[in-house]
């Protein structure tokens, strides 16, 4: 009924900050039928020498043994920080409701407040301040009269966020989803409306120069997709997504193959392309990514990513060499290289190298 997990980590010091350490622990308990109860404890600040720490509970409910068939769940959380000097607005909470499904209606709503002081030192927030609605429905079907078709899905979302002090609109987006067909070798066509409103109250410089001002933008957009089953030995994916873009206009190419010549080897490319256009100025991101993975034998296996950007002209590996003699056992020894780069890939000159080796082991009673 149990689970309990705990981490413990001493930290050297490193520029202004001192040696401290730093601690997370974690306990649910199994309820009901499907459902669970927990609570989180963190302390300490890997960046700083404030004091902070983190409490938080949960209850997540799931019910499949309902009369219709239909599963039903749910989920309640608050956490609550506590940060040195900091005294008011420091929580977050948040509900959902649910009805998923694999096939038929599917439902879920969700509500969240994270104050504009909440600090979750030893994790992560990506915005404070604000009041979040989020509600989500969709239909998937298989038609029975159509051979080459395996199923059709529809999807509608909507979101917004408000200011937790003002009230005001921050930001709201509408995505339609008319169709996601997928045949019987899993291949999915796809087509997805965006309507996306944000407010400004401060500039920003999206790229080098280029800075956008204070304002309401409303950017609309279409995106067009094509994927081919991933369980082919070639299996290329496209998608193409045009529109506004802060006063602008943005065109996002995507494409990539995988290629698996056989069980053990699987390589990947893929090439990401944005051209933006704005009143302010104009600018271009690609970013290419190479994957080489080789699975010598059950136990040992080799991972390998190469990346390109042009907005930081580095060129990044990361290549992990993985030893499973049994389950619950892994060695791993893992290399990070990163070069700058005059051009994709080329003009190369070393930046930092570093070697991990991490043994882990389950031991189970």
């Amino acid at each position: 009924r149990w689970n309990v997990g705990v981490l413990g980590v001493r930290q050297a010091g490193f520029g202004a900050v001192d040696e401290s350490d730093l601690f997370v622990g974690r306990v649910t308990a199994n309820v009901f039928e499907e459902s669970s109860v927990g609570m989180i404890v963190t302390d300490g600040d890997p960046v700083s020498n404030l004091d902070n720490s983190v409490v938080g509970a949960d209850f997540r409910y799931r019910n499949t043994r309902r009369p219709s068939g239909r599963t039903v769940e749910g989920t309640a959380w608050y956490q609550r920080s506590d940060t040195e000097g900091v005294a008011t607005d420091e929580s977050a909470w948040g509900l959902e409701f649910s009805l998923p499904t694999s096939e038929g209606l599917s439902f879920t709503m969700r509500y969240e407040v994270v104050e504009e002081n909440f600090n979750p030192a030893l994790g992560f927030v990506n915005r404070t301040g604000y009041e979040r609605v989020w509600v989500s429905s969709g239909y998937r079907f298989r038609p029975v009269d159509r051979p080459w078709l395996r199923s059709n899905q529809m999807w509608l979302s909507a979101s917004q966020y408000d200011n937790k002090a003002t009230g005001e609109l921050e930001s709201r987006s509408l995505n339609f989803r008319p169709f996601r067909l997928e045949n019987h070798r899993g291949d999915q066509y796809g087509l997805i409306f965006r309507a996306e409103k944000e407010v400004l109250t401060d500039p920003f410089e999206i790229s080098t120069g280029v800075i956008i001002p204070p304002g309401e933008y409303n950017n609309n957009s279409a995106s067009i997709s094509l994927n081919q089953a991933s369980e082919r030995v070639v299996a290329p994916s496209f998608s193409i997504t045009d529109g506004d873009f802060y006063d602008g206009q943005k065109l996002t190419l995507t494409g990539g193959i995988d290629w698996r010549p056989s069980s053990r080897w699987y390589l990947n490319a893929n090439y990401q392309y944005n051209d933006v256009e704005l009143p302010v100025g104009e600018f271009t991101t690609r970013l290419i990514q190479l994957r080489a993975n080789l699975a010598f034998n059950v136990r040992w296996s080799w991972v390998n990513l190469l990346q390109y950007d042009n907005v930081s002209n580095t060129v990044g590996l990361n290549s992990r060499l993985r030893f499973n003699p049994r389950a619950g056992e892994d060695l791993h020894i893992v290399w990070n290289h990163n070069s700058d780069a005059l051009a994709s890939f080329s003009g190369l000159s070393s930046r930092e190298s570093e070697i991990t080796v991490k043994y882990s082991r389950t031991f189970r009673f």
